[in-house]
């Protein structure tokens, strides 16, 4: 698109300049007019040139960014409907869970990338809330849940999941407010 637009604005240089030059159009324009609206193109040409070479380089950079965590290493984005295997050990119980205090890194690191994720993010890192959801069996609707306060897993559950809608999981004031 970028590219259309640099290639459209040349062409209408050109197209102006070939007019000039051929004295088709002017209408009694004087040669001066012509040259100074040609000039003012060419600068408007070249100010578009930089503009594109400027965003060009923005792409890069946030492209370079992509895939990194917050220390600089990298990961590939693979979201998986199931948390990796093994991950049973960590959750004794319905409501309980060994991993309570690690970071959104570090349970990523351990379950993966859930298929469904809550996010609210605030200016102070204390205050955002995350829920992630992952499907705990093949042929059962039981869904882990991650609650995460900052960067920290608060609690987990494994309850029933039949999609977000309905679910009441923006209603918990006690997670979302304190």
């Amino acid at each position: 698109m970028k590219r259309l637009a640099k290639h459209y604005v040349v062409g209408i240089a050109l197209l102006v300049l070939l007019l000039a030059l051929s004295g088709c159009g002017t209408n009694g324009e004087d040669t001066s007019e012509l040259q100074a609206r040609i000039s003012e193109l060419e600068a408007d040409n070249e100010a578009l040139r930089l503009e594109n070479e400027e965003l060009q380089n923005t792409v890069a950079s946030l492209e370079a960014q992509l895939g990194t965590v917050p220390n600089g290493d990298t990961y590939e984005l693979e979201i998986n409907r199931f948390p990796h295997s093994g991950w049973e050990q960590y959750f004794p119980d319905y409501d309980t869970t060994t991993l309570e205090g690690y970071s959104t890194a570090e349970i990523r690191e351990l379950l993966g990338e859930p298929p469904f994720l809550i996010r609210s993010i605030a200016v102070v890192e204390e205050a955002s809330r995350e829920i992630w959801i992952f499907m705990a069996y093949e042929d059962d609707p039981t869904g882990l849940y991650l609650f995460f306060k900052g960067d920290e897993l608060y609690s987990s559950v494994l309850d029933e999941f039949n999609g977000l809608y309905n679910s009441g999981l923006l209603e918990g004031e006690s997670f979302w407010l304190q």
